[in-house]
């Protein structure tokens, strides 16, 4: 039995496992729209969309605390949203799937993260159409940083495994701001027996003693000040960099999701890189970061090497791209499935 199948096929390794997942919260809300109900009203020059059904998902860090507890994990959240309807919403669906939500702050003065995502249903076909977000535009107080370091303090005995995410980078306006990222550093170093993973989009230079991830096109623009670099090998170039960026940086290891192209790795003793599952026929990327990131720090948690982690993080990011118009779910039902379509040969 190889480590993939063993990971697929254990659907109780998580079931006394404990996370926390730290940082930006956002709620997904997917708006689906039918051409065939448009109207034009006569108070309007332009045509009236007409939904006919929405869903909603955690998203940032909350669909990484999704896919953890998917996985039968137990999921601690702490975060800042708004004291509105979408931070009402975003609890409810965070509860729903069995999250410890009580660590989620609601403030007044802040809006919840928000991605609008509405798709269109034209000639029997899904268009997806311009993504909306609202993004929270207020500074960050210093109560809300210490209710996140407090809560951190709480709660950092009784885990396994803590997971940062930085969805945005406006560190002052978000819930990990550089205070609270000295913190979680400290906490790291005093708790090595614990997996740390930090899932960020510009701050991979900021964190130590910890797993970093991040995409592409984020490490490019970490390392070289932009991320549309023209490359000839990518592969070769990310782990060029990976070693470079290891000779200043102390941390366990750095995944870099690398797309269609897989995942890379690097640590202080090696660089690898592990190839995307191959799939044919449409695909959805959206959340795939995420659930890699959830398969990441499960594989580390239940006794799994780094390396086998890249590839289960591989397997879930595979699972997610094929479950299109969601944020998409992993389960241990959806991996055992998608397993065996992959040594089948059946990729569609």
């Amino acid at each position: 039995m190889t480590f993939v199948e063993r990971f697929c096929n254990s659907k109780d390794a998580l079931k006394n496992k404990k996370f926390i997942v730290v940082g930006d919260f956002c709620l997904d809300r997917y708006m689906y729209l039918d051409s065939c109900l448009d109207r034009r009203f006569d108070y309007c020059e332009l045509d009236t969309y007409f939904m006919y059904d929405e869903k909603l998902y955690p998203g940032g860090a909350g669909n990484v605390a999704k896919n953890i507890l998917t996985m039968g994990a137990i999921v601690i959240c702490i975060g800042l949203i708004g004291n509105d309807g979408n931070g009402y919403d975003l609890k409810h669906v965070l509860k729903n799937y069995g999250a410890d939500v009580d660590c989620l702050y609601k403030y007044d003065d802040r809006i919840t993260n928000t991605y609008y995502r509405p798709i269109r249903r034209l000639d029997k076909k899904d268009q997806y159409m311009n993504e909306l977000l609202f993004i929270n535009p207020e500074l960050t107080s210093v109560e809300q940083e210490e209710d996140i370091i407090d809560a951190l303090e709480k709660n950092i005995n009784v885990v396994d495994g803590i997971v940062i995410v930085e969805q945005f980078d406006r560190d002052n306006y978000s819930s990990i701001t550089p205070k609270v990222k000295k913190y979680v550093n400290n906490i790291a170093n005093k708790f090595p027996e614990k997996t740390f993973l930090v899932d960020t989009r510009s701050n991979i230079d900021k964190y130590t003693n910890m797993y970093v991830k991040c995409n592409q096109y984020e490490f490019m623009k970490a390392r070289r000040g932009e991320s549309n670099i023209k490359i000839g090998n990518v592969k070769k170039y990310i782990i060029c960099e990976i070693k470079k960026y290891l000779n200043f940086y102390s941390n366990r290891g750095i995944y870099i999701t690398l797309g269609a192209n897989g995942m890379a790795y690097g640590n202080n003793e090696l660089t690898t890189i592990a190839d995307a599952f191959a799939i044919v026929g449409e695909i959805d990327t959206c959340g795939a970061g995420d659930s890699a990131s959830a398969g990441i720090i499960a594989a580390l948690c239940t006794g799994y090497s780094d390396t086998e982690a890249m590839v289960i993080g591989n397997l879930c990011a595979y699972v997610t791209v094929r479950q299109i118009g969601v944020t998409g779910i992993i389960t241990y039902e959806r991996l055992i499935q998608a397993y065996k379509e992959i040594m089948n040969g059946i990729h569609l």
